[in-house]
């Protein structure tokens, strides 16, 4: 499980540090550190560390996004239920006591 992890996270940022460096040249961009333009490992770190931080950002979104969808949706189909129960009680406690009455309870004689 471990393994999968790092080489998943290996190959994330190989290619994310492939992308920026094809991002940055095709577009002539240069990343500054202070006085002086970030060298190949410096730049290539810190478009990493970008992208990381955006994943993980998409990631916690979404992830809330869909808990308050759930949570939404739970609440709506127990409201619906609720007002169900509460405005057809009386048809309800009707309908279970016909059927108390109306059941055999005979036990079968072996």
């Amino acid at each position: 499980m471990f393994k999968n992890l790092l080489i998943a996270v290996l190959v994330a940022i190989i290619l994310t540090w492939c992308f920026g460096e094809l991002f940055t040249d095709s577009h002539h961009m240069q990343i500054m550190f202070d006085d002086g333009p970030a060298n190949f490992l410096e730049g290539g770190l810190a478009i990493t560390g970008i992208v990381i931080f955006f994943v993980v950002l998409g990631f916690l979104l979404a992830v809330s996004m869909l808990s308050v969808l759930f949570f939404v949706g739970i609440v709506v189909v127990g409201s619906i239920l609720f007002a169900g129960v509460a405005a057809l009680w009386p048809a309800i406690l009707f309908v279970a006591i016909v059927i108390w009455l109306v059941k055999d309870n005979k036990q079968p004689n072996y």
